[in-house]
C-alpha cells in the first residue's frame, strides 16, 4: 500500500515523510540519543522547542500540506486534508499553551539562569 500511495500522490508522500521526520525530531528528543540523523539535524531544531514558533512551524507545516493538496493532487486527498487540519488544530494548542504561560524545559532552564 505505501508503493501504491508513492505512485499515486509522489509529491505528497515526499512531504508527508519530511514532515514526520521533522516532527520527530522535535517532539521525540530520545531519538536524538540515539540516531546519528537526528543528533546531526537537533541543533537546527532547537529553535523550535519555544511554543510559539513550534505553533508557527506546524501552521506552515500544514498550509504546505494543504496547497500541495489543492494544487498538486486537486483536492481530492482526504488524507492530506485531515493532516492538514490537524497540524492546525496542534498550532493553535502550541499557540493557545504558550500564551496560557506555559514554556518549554529550555525556556524555564533559560529564565532560571537569567534570575541566578
Amino acid at each position: 500500500p505505501m508503493v501504491v500511495e508513492y505512485v499515486r500522490h509522489p509529491a505528497a508522500f515526499s512531504l508527508q515523510i519530511v514532515i514526520a521526520s521533522c516532527m520527530g525530531v522535535i517532539e521525540l528528543p530520545f531519538c536524538c540519543t540515539c540516531l546519528s540523523f537526528c543528533r546531526r539535524i537537533q541543533p537546527w531544531m532547537a529553535p523550535f522547542e519555544t511554543y510559539w514558533l513550534r505553533a508557527l512551524l506546524y501552521l506552515v507545516f500544514g498550509v504546505a500540506l494543504g496547497l500541495v493538496n489543492w494544487y498538486v493532487d486537486g483536492g481530492r486527498n482526504l488524507e492530506l486534508w485531515v493532516w492538514t487540519v490537524l497540524l492546525g488544530l496542534l498550532a493553535l494548542l502550541f499557540l493557545l499553551a504558550w500564551l496560557n504561560g506555559e514554556r518549554s524545559a529550555r525556556e524555564w532552564e533559560d529564565g532560571a539562569e537569567e534570575s541566578a
